[in-house]
């Protein structure tokens, strides 16, 4: 039995289609039964593919005499695969012939000849991967989305682009949600639980076409589409040591990041951080670098926050009031039956002989993580009043110095290096340029920590840190500022003390 194999990775007009390929096989197998095997839309690169493993197991198996394919690298393009297989085949006794490329097999030149095709065939398509590569890396950087859904927050359009119509990102209304997101979780008063909760009442099933989940929630606070790609993002990024395909001066904080191939496609899982990559791309960013990274250290310490009971624990209590009587609010327990959770009531429902005729749906968790997020920008907006806005040209500075002292990190790696291999004679040739690196490094945190005191004198500054504060902690902060917290179905107006 004569078995032909044909294979075909992109149906292209130019390229021979997997019916002419078996044509030509049946006509050099001649009279002899033959068996097709056939394998449309794989790649070369690898063996696993469903015809060609059936047709090897039929070989194994002494059903077959023969192998016709149309040319070698139908069989493939990987030069270790195709010697691995070849030797299979040599101790099953079945040939393998190339119905263009006339080889005997039986003598050393021919078998010779067969490799040396192999070997151009795998560098064909290394060079077909790297082209693919750079042109692929290319667009990236001029800011072409490089396929797939868009992230959340985002609509994918048609811009011109060199002439060319091509696929960019361009942000919509919910990127507002995005930032709510990203504040909100910052703050360290909720979980991911929580926001998928609060997500579905600010926008439900019903608008946005699905549910939310803490994974979805996950997954948007996780991508550095949203953050400004500055210093210390790409310190960041670096010190995992994910693969950064940009320069480092492009890390200017007026775009944001795109990190590519976090998940295997094929595989269905999650890639290792090696063999991921992050692109700056040429859209401006949502969030910056600092709640974005303090997004991130959250989410690596997966804070679980505790639901203990509301009514004896919440840090508002005693400033909760309903802002359609102006009655206060209490919280009621259910007892405790598993899976029933707390529930917010007016004082004042029930109460005759006029009842208050809201019925609040609200969690004490989406309250508190709302109220968090306004006094973070209270005391924002105060330290702007008494100290002005912060200086964007020394802001832009400040960045500048911290990538160029990363670079030199990065130089003075290289050369230590160096010197661990190279021995003592490196050492005599390399440790000026080390001196040298040391002095620079030396001036430049000394010139960063002068722009940086100087900015802290009139940057406005958050002087309370809410990731650490404790339960009592935040209720003496709220005395501070709240004077009363107005709540209503998916609405909270907060009264600040004067």
């Amino acid at each position: 039995m004569v078995g032909i194999y044909s294979r075909q990775s992109l149906d292209k007009p130019d390229s021979l289609s997997i019916d002419q390929q078996i044509e030509i096989c049946r006509a050099h197998a001649g009279t002899d039964e033959v068996t097709v095997y056939t394998d449309a839309g794989f790649s070369g690169g690898n063996m696993h593919r469903p015809g060609l493993q059936r047709m090897l197991r039929d070989a194994e198996q002494g059903y077959l005499s023969k192998i016709i394919c149309y040319r070698l690298d139908r069989f493939s393009r990987s030069l270790l695969d195709f010697a691995e297989t070849y030797e299979k085949l040599r101790r099953w006794h079945v040939s393998l012939i190339s119905a263009t490329e006339s080889f005997d097999t039986s003598t050393p030149i021919g078998n010779a000849m067969i490799f040396i095709i192999m070997v151009f065939a795998q560098m064909e398509r290394e060079t077909i991967i790297l082209r693919g590569t750079d042109n692929y890396d290319k667009r990236l950087r001029e800011g072409v989305w490089p396929g797939g859904k868009a992230p959340f927050g985002f609509d994918i359009i048609r811009r011109s682009i060199h002439g060319k119509s091509q696929p960019v990102l361009q942000p919509n209304t919910h990127m507002l949600h995005v930032s709510w997101l990203f504040d909100t979780y910052a703050s360290g008063t909720v979980s991911l639980g929580a926001l998928a909760r609060a997500m579905e009442q600010r926008l439900p099933a019903a608008q946005w076409g699905k549910r939310w989940s803490s994974t979805a929630i996950q997954r948007i606070l996780n991508n550095p589409v949203y953050a400004a790609a500055d210093a210390d993002l790409y310190a960041y990024y670096d010190r995992l040591g994910l693969p950064i395909m940009a320069d480092i001066a492009a890390f200017d904080g007026q775009h944001s990041a795109l990190r590519i191939g976090m998940r295997s496609h094929s595989q269905g899982k999650k890639t290792a951080i090696q063999q991921q990559k992050l692109y700056v791309t040429a859209f401006p960013p949502v969030i910056s670098s600092t709640v974005f990274l303090t997004v991130q250290g959250q989410l690596a310490h997966n804070r679980q926050i505790r639901n203990d009971h509301p009514s004896r624990y919440t840090w508002l209590s005693g400033r909760l009031a309903c802002s359609h009587c102006g009655h206060s609010i209490r919280l009621n327990h259910p007892g405790t039956t598993a899976g029933r959770r707390c529930y917010l009531v007016c004082s004042h429902r029930g109460k005759h002989p006029d009842p208050c005729p809201v019925r609040h749906t609200e969690s004490i968790e989406w309250v508190e993580a709302h109220t968090i997020a306004a006094m973070r920008e209270r005391i924002v907006f105060l330290s702007n009043q008494a100290n002005g806005p912060a200086d964007p040209v020394c802001s832009s500075r400040i960045n500048q110095l911290k990538l160029q002292h990363l670079n030199i990190q990065a130089k003075q790696k290289k050369l230590v290096e160096a010197l661990s291999v190279g021995g003592a004679s490196a050492a005599k040739l390399l440790r000026p340029e080390l001196e040298q690196l040391e002095t620079a490094e030396m001036e430049l945190s000394h010139m960063l920590n002068q722009l940086v005191s100087g900015q802290s004198a009139s940057t406005p500054l958050l002087t309370v840190d809410f990731n650490r504060l404790d339960r009592n902690g935040k209720r003496q902060a709220a005395a501070l500022l709240i004077d009363r917290v107005y709540i209503a179905p998916d609405t909270i107006d907060i009264h600040w003390k004067e």
